[in-house]
């Protein structure tokens, strides 16, 4: 069928759109592009094909369908669709609660630093609630759901990855505060079931209850789910940003931050590994081939008028005075602070005056 869309400028742009039957799922094929900064001409549930310029200064593109209803003076949450190994970008037909957005994946894979690029530019062209970014991808979508994800635990609200696979279990201990809801098909030859019930069965033995599985008897290697329940499910969660419990997992020597947390893992280790856990004024830390680990402490973890204590592999390293920010080094004998007491009281005193 052939559809009529305005693209940000009032232009009339022809675009082609047919229906992909696997998946019951609007594919849209575009003759022009997004150039714009005004959001006041898009119409509700209207789909826009976008050229955009990412980090690299490299030309790419991706789909956008706006939800129901659309009002640009108020934020929505975003779903993120990924396709799969030589796929389209594709918006979910069914779904009209989201501002939807599918980028193209130009590779094999798409890094972590090609979605970052995409929402950034999504992020700042469309309304979009920060706290309601979710995940969903098919095959080499849903792969990368979890490479991605379980590195950026603390971007997304939920994910839902169909017929995919993770390549590491060990990272899946990440998402100790991401809900996953797996779905697969009984029938998938290309990435068998096997894979996602290896990865589901992981997180129950380490006590993920904010983890779901369906397995689709009847389904093989396709994404023929029920999208309306699956929409029902991701917004009932919102991004969690000041977990009192912190798992993370590391694989490479870069500084990484995720929540309140910043470590680097130590240069000659293959893997490093931290546990941070907040019970009232302590804070219990277990490390395994970190170098380092800064905590940036706020109201919403630690009271500020009380004093804390701070324990480092069973040992106290330190009591005393609530702190904003905390670093810890292998190199280093004393532990460097800054007092969350006094910034507190300072802004208390700007908001008197």
């Amino acid at each position: 069928m052939l559809s009529i869309l305005k693209n940000l400028q009032g232009d009339i742009v022809d675009k082609r759109t047919v229906m992909y039957p696997a998946f019951m799922l609007l594919m849209l094929f575009a003759i022009n592009s997004f150039a714009s900064n005004s959001l006041s001409n898009f119409k509700s549930e209207e789909i826009l094909y976008i050229n955009y310029e990412d980090s690299l200064n490299q030309n790419t593109s991706l789909l956008v369908k706006l939800p129901k209803n659309y009002d640009s003076s108020k934020t929505w949450p975003a779903l993120i669709v990924l396709h799969g190994l030589g796929g389209t970008p594709f918006v979910i037909e069914p779904l009209n609660a989201f501002i939807q957005i599918s980028p193209q994946i130009k590779n094999a894979k798409i890094t972590s630093q090609e979605l970052l690029d995409a929402i950034d530019f999504a992020q700042k062209s469309f309304p979009i609630d920060s706290q309601r970014i979710y995940l969903t991808g098919f095959s080499m979508g849903a792969i990368a759901i979890f490479d991605i994800a379980l590195e950026t635990p603390d971007l997304w609200a939920a994910c839902v990855p169909v017929c995919g696979r993770a390549a590491n279990l060990n990272m899946i201990k990440n998402a100790d505060n991401l809900p996953f809801w797996i779905q697969t098909g009984t029938r998938d030859t290309v990435v068998p079931p096997q894979n996602a019930r290896n990865v589901y069965k992981f997180s129950q033995q380490l006590g993920f209850n904010h983890w779901r599985y369906t397995e689709h008897k009847y389904m093989g290697h396709a994404m023929i789910i029920n999208f309306s329940e699956m929409q029902n499910w991701l917004l009932k969660h919102k991004r969690i940003n000041n977990p009192r419990k912190i798992h993370f997992e590391i694989n490479h020597n870069r500084p990484k931050k995720v929540y309140w947390l910043e470590l680097q893992k130590k240069h000659n280790a293959r893997n490093g590994s931290i546990d941070v856990e907040i019970q009232d004024q302590t804070i219990n830390i277990q490390t395994k081939n970190i170098n380092s680990y800064t905590l940036n402490l706020n109201d919403k973890l630690i009271s500020p008028t009380s004093d804390i204590q701070i324990i480092h592999n069973g040992k106290s390293i330190y009591r005393n005075n609530a702190i904003e920010i905390f670093h810890w080094d292998c190199n280093s004998n004393e532990p460097n602070d800054t007092s969350l007491n006094q910034k507190h009281q300072f802004e208390k005193l700007l908001k008197t005056l």
